[in-house]
């Protein structure tokens, strides 16, 4: 019974040995299957459309790794070996790169509705932390070739924009220099196009009608002389009184006495008038004088009652 069981226990190691040696030799039959299609047909024509609008200048790439296009640093954490892998796993939708250097442009992210999926968003998110441009599209909005490039130019070449004056053309010079140069350079190519420009030939049925017109140029002429000379000689016959008039006030000027003659009249009449008043006071005063000396002399009664 004991080698019966040792024997057993033998088979039992034998078969575990075999069947871990038959699974690493063996390679995994996995169910694959091929999809049917690369891009959905929204794709498909919002790719033919950005190869119109901006294809002389880019190339369109569909379904590129984000592990491609960003270089990610080692990092030992649990949670940043876990992005590292989900960025592996993950895939743009359509990616720009210049056509004449092969540089990496930009990120297109393609949306339904609207609506950003957790793909997008992962997406958005890493290119905004590895400052990777990106532009986000909704397939199921109509855009123009114009619009699409419009987009993809502001995203990539920004340029101040100025608004357009009615008045004048704003012109923005990065170099004052190489301003000063072009205005010259203008200067003389249009003094070249002037010089080189043909002088009108006259044309023989005007020069007939200028001389024919000639002698009426003339009377209009002497007329219109005339016409001035008389007015010229109206205006000389209103000067005319213009001297008398100061000849009459030069006259009165002339009659007017002197005011120092005046001022000596004045203070003569001030004086006799004054005298005249003195002499009337003391008339005035010689009756008082006298009734006031006969009061002096009169006697004094006494009106006492005895």
């Amino acid at each position: 019974m004991l080698m019966l069981g040792w024997s057993l226990i033998t088979v039992l190691v034998l078969l575990w040995v075999a069947f871990r040696i038959y699974r690493k030799y063996k390679s995994p039959k996995l169910k694959v299957s091929p999809r049917k299609m690369l891009m959905d047909k929204l794709v498909r024509d919002f790719k033919s459309q950005l190869e119109r609008a901006v294809g002389e200048d880019y190339d369109v790439y569909p379904h590129v790794r984000l592990a491609d296009l960003l270089v990610i640093a080692p990092d030992k954490d649990k949670k940043a070996q876990q992005i590292k892998s989900r960025i592996e796993a993950t895939s743009t939708d359509l990616v720009l790169t210049e056509k004449a250097t092969g540089k990496i442009a930009c990120v297109l992210i393609l949306i339904h509705q609207d609506k950003l999926g957790s793909r997008q968003q992962f997406i958005r998110q890493i290119c905004q932390q590895g400052k990777l441009p990106f532009q986000i599209f909704d397939v199921n909005n109509a855009f123009s070739d114009k619009q699409i490039r419009e987009a993809i130019t502001r995203l990539l070449e920004p340029v101040i924009t100025l608004d357009e004056s009615p008045n004048h053309d704003i012109k923005v010079y990065l170099d004052p220099g190489e301003a000063a140069h072009q205005r010259q350079e203008a200067e003389s190519e249009s003094l070249k196009q002037y010089e080189k420009k043909p002088m009108p030939e006259p044309n023989p049925g005007e020069q007939q009608n200028a001389h024919k017109d000639e002698p009426e140029r003339k009377r209009r002429y002497q007329q219109v002389t005339e016409a001035e000379h008389r007015l010229a000689g109206q205006g000389h016959k209103k000067q005319e009184p213009e001297p008398k008039l100061r000849e009459q006030s030069h006259i009165e000027q002339e009659a007017k006495p002197e005011p120092k003659v005046q001022y000596q009249q004045t203070t003569e009449a001030e004086h006799r008038l004054a005298g005249r008043g003195h002499k009337k006071q003391e008339a005035e005063l010689k009756p008082r004088e006298r009734a006031h000396k006969q009061q002096k002399a009169e006697p004094e009664f006494d009106l006492s009652v005895d």
